[in-house]
């Protein structure tokens, strides 16, 4: 099997939680460093014992104990409303959109979207977002595929949202460095 064929594998058999616990900014960064790096196949917390075998038996290295003890898959995020001050911080960080709000206003989590990966905790700055566990964990291949989707939607969104702003920038630069070249070539033209 090829390189692009095995990292689709290993991708394919993460729980698509883009939790970042593996060390990597999400699933297909951590199936890269897999397969090109040589990185240890059991630093899928949220995947456990169970990925970390399905990757022995992709990549043919022996199966491991988790890098983590810790297991997240049944837990998901609330946030205390009276103590959202709407900052928009959880929801820049939530890499599935499972946090939806408006800014100055309460957000709400999304329970069926939440991926448990904590991420939404560090940019809060009133520690209003707390866990709590679930009886069904979101960890079924549905999931995965809601995940995924969810992920790459927000990918290209944030992808065209920093185009549109360095665009904005370019053609305001672009107007200015145009106007001085006029104002110089204008200034030092000989008479």
């Amino acid at each position: 099997m090829n390189q692009v064929d095995l990292i689709r594998k290993i991708n394919d058999a993460l729980p698509q939680t883009q939790c970042e616990k593996c060390d990597y900014p999400g699933c297909l960064p951590y199936a890269n460093a897999i397969v090109k790096q040589g990185i240890d196949i059991n630093r899928c917390q949220p995947g456990g014992q169970e990925t970390i075998d399905i990757l022995s038996a992709l990549t043919g290295r022996p199966s491991t104990v988790p890098y983590h003890a810790e297991s997240v898959l049944n837990q998901v995020a609330v946030i205390n409303e009276d103590n959202c001050i709407g900052c928009m911080l959880c929801i820049k960080a939530c890499p599935v959109d499972a946090i939806i709000g408006s800014s100055k206003q309460l957000h709400t989590v999304l329970t069926n979207a939440c991926t448990g990966c904590g991420l939404c905790l560090p940019p809060c700055p009133t520690s209003c977002i707390d866990f709590v566990s679930v009886s069904t964990p979101n960890q079924h291949a549905d999931h995965k595929i809601i995940y995924k989707t969810r992920y790459h939607s927000k990918q290209e969104r944030d992808q065209k949202n920093a185009q549109k702003k360095l665009q904005k920038h370019f053609d305001f630069t672009n107007i200015n460095t145009i106007q001085k070249t006029l104002a110089t070539i204008l200034n030092n033209e000989p008479k």
